[in-house]
């Protein structure tokens, strides 16, 4: 007796529809979230985003791609991890949407989880959490990495979300860099 590969629900980030990928061309179902469409409909790039959107809504009305909305307890199980990987604060309400819904549908859906960004700290977070991540038209990344936030002058480390903020010491702008010690 052979073992059955389990289907595989997709999962797209914005910067995966913004490619103007063909949707039809993936056999599974395809799930985002509101925070991703309202991202790609924003108003200022409605024309140049003209046949993305059309892609979109034909996929949504064919049900080819489901919008669902995750709940609020993987959101915030998504940011705390991210706070342990050091990418709180690179990774916008949009990048978390995608990451819990992604927790969500592992936890209630029978099928292979994979989520398509070429985003690398949604990738970062995404390994941490042993959710399935792919890449389109670039290499995703190869190991996770844990980010520290410190001051590039006086050198002084930060807590994590702190990241872009004022340094307390020397008033330089905090940044960030893989831990040497992970």
């Amino acid at each position: 007796m052979t073992a059955q590969k389990k289907s595989s629900i997709l999962i797209f980030d914005t910067n995966i529809f913004l490619r103007g990928v063909d949707l039809n061309l993936f056999p599974n179902k395809i799930y985002t979230t509101p925070e991703i469409i309202n991202e790609i409909e924003v108003k200022r790039y409605e024309s140049r985003n003209r046949n993305i959107i059309n892609r979109i809504q034909a996929a949504i009305v064919s049900r080819k791609l489901i919008i669902e909305s995750p709940s609020e307890k993987y959101v915030n199980y998504a940011k705390t991890i991210a706070k342990n990987t050091g990418d709180l604060k690179a990774l916008s309400d949009q990048d978390y949407s995608v990451i819990a819904l992604a927790l969500e549908l592992m936890n209630s859906q029978p099928f292979v989880i994979e989520l398509f960004t070429n985003d690398y700290s949604i990738q970062n977070v995404c390994f941490e959490l042993n959710i399935t991540v792919k890449s389109l038209f670039r290499s995703g990344i190869e190991h996770q990495v844990k980010f520290e936030v410190y001051c590039p002058h006086c050198q002084t480390i930060h807590d994590s979300d702190k990241l872009n903020e004022i340094c307390d010491v020397c008033s330089s702008r905090l940044k960030r860099r893989p831990k040497k010690d992970f």
